[in-house]
């Protein structure tokens, strides 16, 4: 695997050493930090991002889009340090990216570690906790290979948040359910949309995040989160519930790594011009009005899915798609990689494993999975029945149970273990969402 292999390069006339196999793989489970700040400045910052804005579409003699004012995040306020294992980010990656079905399932779920697996700074000699940094190889990748690595880290680091930090486990792609106008009697037309809606399987409590990546600056995040502040207001509900709107902004600086996170509370009147109007003709974009009943239906049928096709099972996935989603798809019974169950001191995942071999004799396995109680859970649930939904109570107690036993661990927020015997070297991490990520490397027998 070429950049497991210990040998010097030269970059800009200067040769450095490529860390080993050895050390890559201790790299993914060592902690690095991640400064998150929703500071008062950062606050000030985007509202005067938005007022720039404003002011030139005036000048240009163009109506302004409705922005709304941002709030801090009250835990948040201060600059906080989030530890995290490159590991634990690559599951948030790969799960979140994971399509609610897909004909290349094992393509969709596996990329962000085979891509990815090497783009983190190795530390050497260290003893703190290191910032997360992204490798020099990494930050001279193609522009656009870069930009993709921006925002896949992003939605996955927006992702870690909402599960460890709001308890929002269940992300669903907007773009599978926001155009589907029988579902919910209106179009949406235009740019101004936002990407995931996160739903807390106990509470019951529903989020928009919008999610967002750089490598530039902290002034390039700025002008992000400005642009969410217009994304995040394309979706207005129709149960009386308010929606809490979330925007992330992931920046990846040389030395290392922050995040910026703004509310647009749903209580505030200041800026919002959108009143009880389903379109907004200034902008020519159809607000999306989900019906409470048919939204939480659909966003908790959708994330299921996608964990179901994270760890292989398509064809289960398929099955329990919405109508109107599974209507636009067409399933191919497909699956690279075999069948798995795996134990664990929180439960057994069943999952599939794929295996790559390298020409330089390293195996390389990666077992992506879910916990079999939530599987079985979620393949038997009688959705059919109208009554589902206000039935959970089983679902519900056993994320909570999952939950404080992943709370009374050492690691609080997911598990990651580091193996290492004479089959090779394991890194797992179990995430409070009932998702499993192994890798595991070995040599091949001579």
């Amino acid at each position: 695997m070429g950049a497991y292999q210990n040998y010097q390069v030269d970059i800009k006339g200067g040769n450095i050493t490529l860390p080993t196999r050895q050390e890559w793989l201790n790299s993914l489970f060592s902690d690095y930090q991640i400064s998150v700040s929703s500071s008062p400045k950062l606050v000030s910052d985007v509202q005067k991002m938005q007022t720039k804005r404003r002011n030139k579409l005036l000048q240009d003699h163009k109506t302004p889009p409705d922005m709304k004012r941002v709030t801090t995040v009250a835990m948040f306020q201060l600059e906080y340090p989030v530890n995290i294992k490159p590991i634990e980010l690559l599951l948030s990656i790969g799960l979140i990216t994971s399509p609610p079905v897909s004909n290349l399932v094992d393509i969709c779920s596996t990329w962000a570690v085979i891509r990815y697996v090497w783009a983190f700074q190795p530390q050497r000699n260290t003893f703190s906790t290191p910032h997360l940094k992204l490798s020099d190889e990494a930050r001279k990748i193609d522009f656009h290979q870069k930009a993709l690595l921006s925002d896949e880290i992003g939605v996955g680091f927006a992702n870690f948040l909402m599960i460890n930090y709001f308890n929002a486990i269940n992300p669903v792609d907007v773009s599978y359910i926001i155009d589907h106008s029988l579902s919910y009697n209106v179009y949406a037309k235009g740019k101004a949309r936002p990407d995931y809606i996160f739903f807390d399987e106990v509470s019951g409590a529903k989020y928009v995040v919008e999610c967002k990546g750089t490598q530039t600056s902290r002034a390039e995040s700025i002008h992000q989160l400005q642009r969410g502040t217009e994304q995040v207001w394309s979706i207005q509900p129709t149960d009386g519930k308010p929606l809490t709107r979330i925007i992330i902004a992931t920046c990846m600086l040389k030395n290392r790594t922050m995040t910026y996170i703004v509310d647009p509370p749903a209580n505030e009147k200041d800026g919002n011009s959108y009143n009880d109007k389903d379109f907004d003709k200034q902008n020519d974009i159809r607000l999306w009005r989900p019906k409470g009943s048919d939204f939480r239906r659909n966003i908790r049928l959708i994330s299921r899915a996608k964990m179901l096709t994270y760890a292989g099972f398509n064809n289960e996935a398929y099955k329990i798609l919405p109508d109107f989603v599974r209507d636009r798809l067409k399933l191919i019974p497909s699956r690279v990689g075999h069948i798995e169950t795996v134990e664990t001191n929180l439960g057994n995942y069943d999952g599939t494993t794929i295996t790559i071999n390298y020409p330089d004799g390293t195996r390389l396995e990666i077992f992506r999975g879910i916990l079999s109680h939530l599987r079985e859970t979620f393949t038997k649930t009688n959705y059919d029945d109208s009554n589902w939904l206000t039935r959970e109570s089983d679902p519900s107690g056993f994320y909570k149970h999952y939950n404080d036993q992943i709370n009374a661990s050492d690691e609080k927020r997911v598990l990651s273990t580091f193996l290492e015997n004479d089959s090779g070297i394991h890194v797992r991490s179990l995430s409070r969402d009932g998702a499993m990520l192994e890798i595991r490397v070995s040599d091949l027998p001579i």
